[in-house]
């Protein structure tokens, strides 16, 4: 493990973050998370001739500020490795963006999963994306069906298709770890239908047992199943527009496998809905909350044509 957590760690540093020599790269975790990779990114920083400034700050609330001091080091940081366990705000996030930062983004990542996910061909798939993000540019309905039970329809409304292909080279630019997640924001209050999540609730883990949501009017007006996650009828309560159908999107990355976290929508021919907060992906709704649910061996149709056929990426 030690090995392909250092190798992962390098390519992430040429292939991903493009570390120059002499640049200050700042690593950020929370007390959470795994000491492993926090020390493996700065090895690799100081082997990639690079300045690593490393910070490890109390675990939040999701979606909440992290410490002051933390803020302030993002601000004035050239590059920013961000693997906490728990997501900040997005304001946060901006603000670091705003003032020239780049950004990795690589919230809930765990070792084991970064040390497979990462090691891929970026430029394939780059090309994949991209004819992927052409197909749901030009879409004006989704639909989306499976074995499980899921019947959904959504319009879209013209946004721009957002890839998450691992990359940042310039002042301003924030990407994901792992790529090869796939997103767009469908028109809002348009979906009507049935979701049967049986893979993953992110935030929550494995569905075991499906979830099903049904939606009328772009939002959730019933749940059934997910009676162990207590908190989950809570998230989708936190405020008016956090059960709004926010998001339509796949998995591309072929190293990607299930293991209940941020991973599953990478998951190749994976499909995910998700719920709440949605202005990341240019779309209206303003929310404290975003909920991601994956469903497997799904099917995704844009205009009638298959894109993925029973969990099988069509590209």
């Amino acid at each position: 493990m030690e090995k392909s957590l250092a190798r992962a760690c390098d390519i992430l540093m040429r292939e991903c973050a493009h570390v120059r020599k002499k640049e200050e790269v700042l690593i950020l975790a929370d007390d959470a998370q795994d000491t492993d990779l926090f020390y493996a990114l700065a090895a690799a920083v100081s082997r990639a001739g690079a300045k690593a400034i490393s910070m490890i700050y109390p675990a939040i609330a999701p979606y909440r500020e992290p410490p002051r001091s933390v803020v302030l080091a993002m601000k004035n940081a050239p590059v920013v490795l961000a693997c906490g366990t728990i997501p900040m705000a997005a304001e946060v996030i901006k603000e670091s963006l705003d003032s020239g930062a780049r950004i990795l983004s690589m919230f809930r990542i765990s070792p084991e999963s970064f040390a497979r996910t990462v090691p891929i061909d970026y430029r394939k798939l780059k090309r994949e994306m991209e004819k992927i993000k052409k197909i749901l540019d030009r879409g004006r309905t989704v639909e989306i069906t499976s074995p499980a039970g899921t019947e959904f329809r959504v319009q879209m409304a013209g946004r721009p298709t957002k890839l998450a292909l691992g990359s940042v080279r310039k002042a301003g630019e924030v990407d994901y770890i792992a790529a090869g997640a796939i997103g767009v924001a469908p028109l809002e209050g348009s979906a009507e239908g049935r979701i049967v999540v049986n893979g993953t609730i992110l935030g929550f883990g494995r569905a075991l047992k499906p979830v099903t949501f049904d939606v009328r009017k772009g939002k959730i007006v019933k749940i059934k199943g997910g009676g162990t996650w207590k908190g989950l009828r809570h998230l989708l309560r936190r405020d008016r527009y956090a059960p709004w159908v926010c998001e339509i999107g796949l998995g591309v990355n072929p190293e990607a496998r299930l293991v209940g976290g941020p991973e599953d929508e990478r998951v190749r021919g994976s499909v995910h809905v998700g719920f709440g907060e949605n202005r990341f992906f240019e779309g209206t709704i303003a929310s404290a909350s975003h909920m991601d649910g994956t469903m497997l061996q799904a099917t995704l149709k844009v205009d009638g044509k298959e894109l993925v056929r029973g969990g099988q990426l069509l590209i």
